[in-house]
């Protein structure tokens, strides 16, 4: 689920303090070395939306998604192919 089918968020990108359902999440896109190449910020109703959101970044590279100060997984190149 991406911000868009959050029901909170009524289709679009919501003002924060109109979204109470969503939560703010970074995605670090790592290069070979594991230093970021590309960071960017997404709103994502839970844990796994966050993560379904990574997958469909489609990158060629290592990616983390974080939520604050949490570590919510590392995804591989090689596991998100």
């Amino acid at each position: 689920m991406s911000v868009e089918d959050c029901a909170d968020c009524a289709g679009g990108t919501p003002a924060r303090a109109e979204c109470e359902g969503c939560v703010l999440y970074r995605l670090y896109n790592l290069d070979d070395t594991g230093r970021v190449r590309l960071a960017y910020a997404f709103e994502a109703a839970s844990d796994s939306a966050a993560l379904e959101e990574a997958r469909l970044a489609g990158t060629m590279n290592d990616v983390e998604v974080w939520q604050r100060d949490r570590l919510i997984a590392r995804i591989n190149k090689e596991d998100a192919a």
